[in-house]
């Protein structure tokens, strides 16, 4: 018999018991784990949220459960307000006619960096948030995942678009894609969100328009998803405005547009990865050309720390006048992008201007002529001094 090397006495000494309090802890922990991480000791205030390399640290950013529960209510009861142009169809459909760049955003992106200045973060004044809205992206796209795994990220993007508002350029309308239920659109609005997305083909028109119902009561966007012509019927009979095609080549995306009415704001959706670059530019320009006013692109921000830098080149790519002119002459100007921009001051008007038109030139930044509101009465956009 092996000879217990220490005492009975010992056994229960004073210096013992936090040591057998320490194993029946971690003996306990894996079978009640669920209940102790719980427990009212570990609870944070909600804005305390670090998520850093794709990994939560600390608390995630939580959609207060009440708040989902509020709104699922008020969507189940509430009524649909008089039908006005949602800030989504303003920004996807630009009355100079120019193309709206919208992008999808990977879940992985981490929420907050320990350094302000990281670009690989949502938040922040160097975060890929605000960095989407000074390069004029349109719409920010956060396809819905399990679990509401895409909820911390789509509340990010969403509170901190909110705090643009009553600003220029103002905040970029944030969209969870692929929503079927009124759980996942309570969800949506309580984190933020100013639309909501789904896919047409895989509803009745009768599931569908309680959808956009839902949606429009709580003041967001219904957003149809359509793949087919038969997609179409759906999407005019639960009265979405924006209709997102899915095709993979200008020739299908060409049918589908041919469904849609032109009341309704169509948009497409391209992936950027899935052709060379070329291709993709010259799809986009296809679909431009065909009658689709903007694109939400998918494949640029992959949850690495070149997001941002990607997704402001290929906003640039698509948004310059070699893939995509404004013919100012049909607008009532007199040239078109890329002609040569005068640099001396316009001579004083010989009689009164009239209201809203201003008699200044255009401004220079950077190389570049900004021609907006102040000279034609449409939305900004650049030209090259050089060309």
């Amino acid at each position: 018999m092996v000879k217990d090397p220490m005492p009975r006495e010992r056994r229960t000494s004073p210096g013992l018991l936090p040591r057998l309090a320490i194993y029946l802890t971690f003996l306990v922990l894996p079978w009640s784990s669920s209940a102790f991480l719980q427990g009212p000791s570990l609870s944070l205030p909600k804005s305390m949220s670090l998520r850093q390399a794709g990994t939560s640290l600390g608390l995630r950013m939580a959609i207060d459960p009440q708040e989902v529960e509020k709104f699922m209510d008020k969507a189940e009861n509430g009524k649909v307000k008089p039908k006005k142009r949602t800030p989504l169809a303003t920004a996807m459909n630009k009355r100079s006619k120019a193309l709206a760049i919208g992008m999808e955003c990977c879940t992985d992106t981490p929420v907050k960096s320990s350094d302000p200045q990281d670009p690989f973060q949502i938040t922040g004044k160097a975060g890929i948030s605000q960095g989407l809205r000074d390069g004029q992206c349109c719409a920010i796209w956060i396809d819905l995942q399990p679990e509401g795994r895409d909820l911390e990220c789509l509340e990010a993007f969403g509170k901190e678009q909110q705090t643009a508002a009553g600003e220029f350029p103002g905040p970029v309308c944030v969209i969870r894609g692929g929503v079927s239920s009124l759980k996942e659109i309570a969800e949506a609005k309580a984190a933020g969100a100013g639309a909501v997305a789904f896919a047409a083909g895989d509803l009745s028109e009768e599931e569908a328009g309680k959808l956009s119902r839902y949606a429009q009561v709580l003041d967001m966007e219904a957003v149809a998803i359509v793949s087919q012509e038969d997609d179409a019927k759906i999407a005019a009979a639960c009265n979405c405005e924006v209709v997102i095609a899915e095709a993979y080549d200008a020739e299908s995306a060409q049918q589908i547009l041919k469904s849609l009415p032109e009341s309704q704001v169509r948009i497409a959706r391209v992936n950027y990865r899935r052709e060379t670059e070329e291709d993709c530019f010259e799809l986009t320009k296809q679909l431009h050309s065909s009658g689709y006013t903007g694109v939400i692109v998918s494949g640029v921000c992959n949850g690495v720390p070149e997001d941002l830098e990607q997704a402001l080149y290929v906003i640039g790519q698509m948004t310059s006048k070699r893939s995509s002119q404004v013919n100012l002459r049909l607008l009532g100007a007199d040239r078109l992008p890329g002609a040569p921009v005068s640099r001396e001051p316009s001579p004083a008007p010989s009689s009164p201007a009239p209201a809203g038109v201003s008699t200044s030139a255009p401004k220079k930044t950077g190389g570049k002529t900004k021609v907006g509101m102040d000279t034609f009465g449409l939305d900004e956009f650049m030209v090259d001094d050089d060309e």
